[in-house]
């Protein structure tokens, strides 16, 4: 996971990377090539893709192996988040960008808002067009689960607007359509949620987004259908088998609870 950061002018900045990785467990870490290398290593390739826009690979690494991603009590990751304040990283918005996306899967909102808000900030002080889309895609999607239906809608609009101005961080464009659909819908704007959420699934039928984003917008696409005055249950259960598909893909158990309570909750 990388963390983007950026000093200098916003022009001309270098943009300073740090790297995170991580493994539930300790299975494997003592081969000769373990996950946490391969995690760096496409990490690593990412950033060289990046260096037309001044990215560069600090070198010092920030590695949990054998810690679950259920807590925060990981000492890289505490480590990377002390960074803040020093020297070494401007900003690690990238960090907090990926707490408000774990603390919001977890239910803790206020945690969520709080980390998404800072990834926010530090990304427009010192981040690139990419740092403030990822963010606000995070951001955007823990606002409207606490309610924040304004604030979540005018913040990813505008996200959308950078993402296709600039043509950068656009795999976030399908997962930042689903939230957009379900902020509509949240506001009785049936066909506009629709409307966005058809776009959504055109850009992932066309391979644009990640499988996280892909569950977004599978997501989005149940709880429409279920809103539906005259809903059809063969569409709406082929909706529910694609969101139970993606989140074994994933195989994530936050991933696996979200499906399973929708489809509690959708078929009741």
């Amino acid at each position: 996971m990388t963390r983007p950061t950026r000093r200098g002018t916003r022009r001309h900045a270098r943009v300073r990377c740090a790297i995170y990785t991580r493994k539930s467990s300790e299975a494997g870490l003592d081969q000769e090539f373990n996950s946490l290398q391969a995690q760096r290593k496409t990490c690593e390739a990412f950033i060289t893709s990046q260096r037309h826009e001044g990215w560069v690979c600090l070198p010092k690494g920030y590695d949990d192996g054998g810690l679950s991603g259920g807590t925060l009590e990981r000492p890289a990751l505490q480590a990377l988040l002390a960074e803040e304040s020093e020297r070494a990283l401007h900003a690690v918005y990238g960090t907090h960008a990926f707490l408000c996306e774990v603390l919001r899967l977890q239910g803790d909102l206020p945690g969520a808002l709080t980390h998404g808000r800072r990834a926010a900030e530090l990304a427009e002080e010192h981040g690139s067009a990419f740092s403030r889309v990822e963010a606000a895609a995070f951001l955007g999607s823990a606002e409207l689960a606490a309610g924040g239906l304004t604030a979540a809608t005018e913040l990813l609009e505008r996200t959308l607007a950078i993402a296709r101005t600039r043509r950068t961080a656009l795999w976030y464009e399908p997962r930042i359509l689903a939230t957009l659909s379900e902020a509509k819908l949240a506001a009785g704007d049936s066909s506009g949620a629709r409307a966005l959420v058809a776009e959504a699934r055109r850009l992932v039928d066309r391979g644009r987004g990640w499988r996280l984003g892909a569950f977004d917008v599978a997501l989005a696409s149940a709880r429409l259908l279920a809103s539906e005055p005259a809903s059809d249950p063969t569409a709406l259960e082929r909706a529910l088998d694609s969101l139970d598909t993606l989140a074994a893909e994933l195989g994530s158990a936050p991933y696996r609870r979200i499906a399973a309570s929708e489809r509690a909750r959708l078929t009741t």
